[in-house]
């Protein structure tokens, strides 16, 4: 099991950095390199309906994180950065934790095997790209 603390970190990372879909790739995010499973996963190990999920996870991660960047932007103080990082975190482990078929911890494995696995990736953002065109 991964600490809270790790995965807090990973998620506010990951959300509000720019994003994952760049060029139809998914970006490394450098704290998900160092929390990546220790066994040797890839893109065979998630199934079609546990990539729903995760794309589903993903987006509202996603949203939340663009929704507290400019709190964030706007933080006088690190005391305030971090109390702003510190509810966005709990909003997106709380969004993950949500969506049926999928949980905090399977949701940054999936994460760190798509840095790796390029079919993974591809996988991902087609249906990351399916979604964007359903809304």
């Amino acid at each position: 099991m991964i600490p809270k603390n790790t995965i807090r970190a990973i998620l506010v990372s990951s959300a509000l950095s720019i994003g994952l879909i760049s060029s139809g790739s998914v970006l490394a995010q450098d704290a998900m390199m160092q929390d990546a499973p220790s066994t040797a996963l890839t893109s065979a190990d998630f199934d079609g309906a546990e990539l729903d999920s995760f794309v589903e996870a993903y987006v509202e991660v996603n949203m939340i994180g663009q929704a507290f960047a400019p709190q964030m932007q706007s933080a006088a103080t690190p005391e305030e950065q971090m109390q702003v990082q510190t509810e966005a975190s709990e909003q997106m482990m709380g969004a993950i934790e949500n969506v049926e078929g999928i949980n905090l911890e399977r949701y940054n494995e999936i994460m760190a095997v798509a840095q790796n696995d390029t079919d993974l990736a591809t996988r991902i953002n087609t249906r990351l790209e399916a979604a964007a065109t359903a809304q």
